[in-house]
C-alpha cells in the first residue's frame, strides 16, 4: 500500500484500547480513529476512506456483529475484524454472514490485533492488485488465442495478443514470449498464481 492503511475501531461501551490503539498507530504508522458508536463510525466511513473496521461485544450483546454484517453490504470493501468476550455465543453462520476476516478473545493482546490487522489489510491489498490484473487480463470472445493477427502490432493503450486484450508492459514481454516459445519444440514451463491465465497461454501454444 502506498499509505498507511485507516482503521476504525467502534468501542461503545468504555473498553480501553488505549494500547493496541498505540501499538497500531506507532508501530505499525497506521490512521486509527476510535468510534464511540455505530452512527459515529458510519459518518467517518461516508468522509474518509477507510480500510478495516473493528467493532467489539460484550458478553451477551451481538450489535457490533451485526453493524459488521451491515458493512458487508454497504462497505463492502472494509475488511472486517470482531472482537468479543465469549466465542461459544457465536454461530458460525452469523460470522460467514458478516463475512468476518477473523474474530479476536478478549482480554486484548495489543500485539496480536497488530499482527492481525497487518495480515488483513496485506491480503486486502493482494485482493485489490488481482482485481486490477484481472481488468488487464481480459478475454474478448470464445476460439482460439493464435489465429488471425499473428503480426499484430503492440499498440501504446490497449493492447492486443490476439483474442488477449491489456495494458500492461508486463504482460506485452509476456506476450512476446509466448510468441517465441511456440516456434520451438522444446517443452515449456508456465508458472503462477492461480486466475493469471496459464492455461490460455499454454493453449495458444499448443494450438500454434
Amino acid at each position: 500500500m502506498d499509505e498507511p492503511g485507516t482503521v476504525v475501531i467502534v468501542s461503545r461501551q468504555g473498553s480501553d484500547w488505549t494500547w493496541p490503539l498505540d501499538v497500531l498507530a506507532e508501530r505499525y504508522a497506521y490512521r486509527v480513529i476510535l468510534a464511540h458508536s455505530f452512527s459515529e463510525a458510519l459518518t467517518t466511513m461516508a468522509t474518509i476512506h477507510v480500510d478495516l473496521a473493528i467493532a467489539e461485544d460484550h458478553e451477551g450483546e451481538d450489535a457490533g456483529l451485526t453493524f459488521l454484517t451491515g458493512l458487508r453490504v454497504s462497505h463492502p470493501d472494509i475488511t472486517r475484524i470482531y472482537v468479543t468476550s465469549k466465542s461459544d455465543c457465536i454461530s458460525d453462520l452469523a460470522l460467514s454472514q458478516a463475512a468476518i476476516y477473523q474474530f479476536l478473545l478478549k482480554p486484548i493482546d495489543a500485539s496480536q490485533l497488530g499482527l492481525v490487522v497487518e495480515r488483513a489489510l496485506e491480503t486486502r491489498e493482494l485482493a485489490r492488485r488481482h482485481r486490477i490484473l484481472s481488468r488487464e487480463f481480459k478475454i474478448s470472445g470464445d476460439g482460439l488465442i493464435f489465429g488471425e493477427r499473428k503480426n499484430a502490432v503492440f499498440r501504446t493503450e490497449s493492447q492486443r495478443f490476439e483474442k488477449l486484450v491489456y495494458v500492461s508492459e508486463k504482460m506485452a514481454e509476456l506476450c512476446e514470449l509466448a510468441r517465441q516459445a511456440a516456434r520451438t519444440e522444446l517443452p515449456i514451463l508456465i508458472e503462477g498464481e492461480t486466475g493469471t491465465g496459464k492455461e490460455l497461454l499454454a493453449r495458444a501454444i499448443h494450438y500454434n
